[in-house]
């Protein structure tokens, strides 16, 4: 299963500056949660904004999205195109960890069936955005409502509806 996880603001925002423009421990415990014991797949610059401490994320495979044909670091892997980290996940699933290139290659090529979402109830200055999709091709099967921070936010699970579920 091929599914991807974000965290966004109202307007769509993801990233500012190479980070992230929130600061919500309980949801970086989720992604954590969510994400142990299965294969990332992120682009070269999502993977250098990881703090050195956690680079690469600990117990899980961490593929690396580069044109970069030089490309390494040690605990990570080196993956050209998103077809050879499908291969590399095989039955394992493979979870698309940003950035904003990656989440469009993946949500074009329709290879998503899950999506994790943190919708951040705020509207932030920021130069990375969450591609366009289409909410109506997506039943939600989850929604958890939060608050930290003084900032309020969903957990939001969706999966892909198959052509029978969306008549």
């Amino acid at each position: 299963m091929i599914s991807l996880i974000v965290a966004m603001g109202r307007n769509g925002v993801i990233g500012a500056n190479g980070g992230l423009p929130w600061h919500l421990p309980a949801d970086m415990r989720r992604l954590r949660e969510i994400t142990w014991g299965k294969t990332l797949v992120m682009g070269r610059k999502t993977f250098e904004s990881l703090p050195p401490k956690v680079r690469p994320l600990p117990g899980r495979r961490n593929l690396v999205l580069t044109r970069d044909a030089t490309w390494a670091h040690a605990g990570a892997e080196r993956v050209a195109i998103l077809a050879e980290a499908v291969a590399l996940a095989g039955e394992n699933e493979l979870v698309v960890f940003g950035g904003a290139e990656v989440y469009a290659l993946a949500m074009n090529m329709n290879m998503v069936e899950k999506m994790y979402v943190t919708e951040v109830d705020v509207d932030v200055a920021g130069d990375t955005y969450f591609p366009t999709w289409n909410k109506a091709e997506w039943r939600e099967v989850a929604h958890e409502q939060h608050e930290e921070n003084g900032v309020r936010y969903a957990w939001i699970d969706y999966v892909r509806q198959t052509n029978r579920e969306s008549r």
